[in-house]
Order: C-alpha cells, then structure tokens, then sequence
C-alpha cells in the first residue's frame, strides 16, 4: 500500500465484484477490508462512510467461537469473513 493510501470500502455488488477482480487478478487468497467491528459486532467503515452494504452470501461475520474478530476480508470467492483485530 502506498502512502496516503486508503484500504477498500464497499458500498455496492459492482465494488465487491471489482476487490474479487482484482484478488484473482493477483493471485491473493484474501484481502483486508476497510471496515471494523466494536464490541457489540457493529461494523463500521474505516473512512466513516455509511454501511450500507454487506456481501449477502457472507454469514461468517460475527466471531469465531465467542471471540469477536474486528476486521473483514474478502475471500477470493467473494465470501467475506471476520478476522482477527487491530
């Protein structure tokens, strides 16, 4: 990532479709998104943009055996899952 830069947010099919482009393009296996949960698995944007839109094939986002994951990736299916904090 270059200076300055800002990490991914999406806001639509045609964004997420763009990030899975570009993951396969690369050969990634996945991706961090700009977005984070607090502690009550509310997701927000890094940048403070509205959250108004979700993968709707993605049901994976709410911790992983009770722990709670504050950071999304984008599989390169598509699927978005949480990951890990910070």
């Amino acid at each position: 990532m270059a200076k300055g830069a800002t990490i991914a947010t999406i806001h639509s099919q045609e964004d997420n479709d763009a990030v899975i482009d570009a993951l396969q393009a690369e050969y990634c296996a996945f991706a961090y998104i700009g977005a984070y949960a607090n502690k009550l698995d509310n997701w927000s944007w890094d940048d403070g943009s509205e959250w108004d839109y979700e993968n709707p094939g993605s049901n994976e986002m709410h911790g992983w055996e009770g722990n709670l994951e504050s950071r999304i990736v984008v599989m390169k299916d598509g699927i978005w899952a949480d990951w890990g904090t910070g």
